[in-house]
């Protein structure tokens, strides 16, 4: 199934404009086409192509299908890398795994201080449609750290993962009390004390991830998919 994406639905009506309708032209859809749309928020539109324009088309639904979203969210809130291509590589794979919310923020030892998001919702757009999924995840702008920790939200499974503490219990060996979760991945410098201190008092649980020394993509992948394979164990 070839998925195309608009936000623009109004009235039984899909107008398909920008990138999307530049895939649409590239695969030469004529009017009477039929198209699978989604909108990023759970609904899967069958549709079929009554106009085309010069920089969009119409296309009017004819069958909407919901699918519901997973009972687990899960938010990974990572510190981005120097090298922009690494992080464009973990949103696409969070995405392709289904997670619900990513956020970026800046440490003591961050080495980016800078992020533009304008291209990350791109990879995650491209993700999500090649996939086959119908939610595109939340991509929340540059933080601080404390910032972030200020929002800690209340009912949440909260993790950090934490390389310098031998006794630190590996993530699968914590309780996941609620639905949702949140894991929290540093920069390559790790954390600051300063930070873990003001993570564990607003509620975060420092974990491992393994005997193996992580770079930061590698660790919020593994963290992603553990917890999400934890919960599609025992949902």
């Amino acid at each position: 199934m070839q998925l195309f994406y608009s936000p623009n639905i109004q009235n039984n009506t899909i107008r398909i404009e920008d990138e999307e309708f530049h895939h649409l032209k590239v695969l030469r859809k004529a009017v009477g086409s039929e198209l699978a749309v989604t909108d990023g928020k759970g609904n899967l539109f069958s549709a079929r192509i009554t106009e085309i324009a010069k920089h969009h088309c119409l296309a009017e639904i004819e069958n909407t299908t919901h699918v519901e979203p997973p009972t687990h969210q899960l938010h990974v809130v990572v510190a981005p890398t120097k090298n922009i291509d690494r992080i464009e590589w973990l949103v696409e794979k969070l995405t392709e795994i289904g997670v619900a919310k990513i956020s970026f923020i800046q440490c003591t030892h961050s080495e980016r201080k800078v992020l533009k998001t304008e291209r990350l919702n791109k990879i995650a757009l491209s993700a999500m449609k090649q996939s086959l999924q119908f939610y595109l995840p939340q991509l929340n702008e540059l933080q601080t750290f404390d910032d972030f920790i200020k929002a800690t939200p209340q009912n949440t499974n909260l993790f950090m993962g934490y390389c310098e503490t031998e006794n630190t219990q590996h993530l699968l060996s914590q309780p996941f009390t609620y639905q949702n979760s949140v894991i929290l991945i540093g920069p390559e410098g790790d954390f600051s004390p300063a930070e873990v201190q003001a993570a564990q008092k607003a509620g975060f649980e420092a974990i491992s991830l393994g005997a193996n020394r992580l770079r930061t993509e590698t660790a919020a992948m593994v963290a992603a998919t553990l917890i999400n394979a934890k919960f599609e164990v025992n949902p």
